[in-house]
């Protein structure tokens, strides 16, 4: 289990959309090793690999 993400206030960007992307991969893992990410990260192959990955994640989020 992953403890909290702590994130010091000074440094939190300023107001605008962001974006979070996590990847998680541990020894005990059921699934097959986690690939590595596209050798071209354009939009659609980003899109296409936290889709297809169990272990990677992508929350958008706004600073206000």
């Amino acid at each position: 289990m992953a403890g909290p993400v702590i994130w010091p206030a000074a440094e939190i960007p300023g107001s605008g959309h962001y974006c979070f992307v996590a990847v998680v991969d541990q020894p005990q893992d059921a699934g097959p090793p986690l690939p590595p990410g596209p050798p071209n990260f354009n939009f659609d192959a980003f899109r296409a690999y936290v889709r297809n990955q169990n272990n990677v994640t992508w929350r958008n989020f706004k600073v206000v």
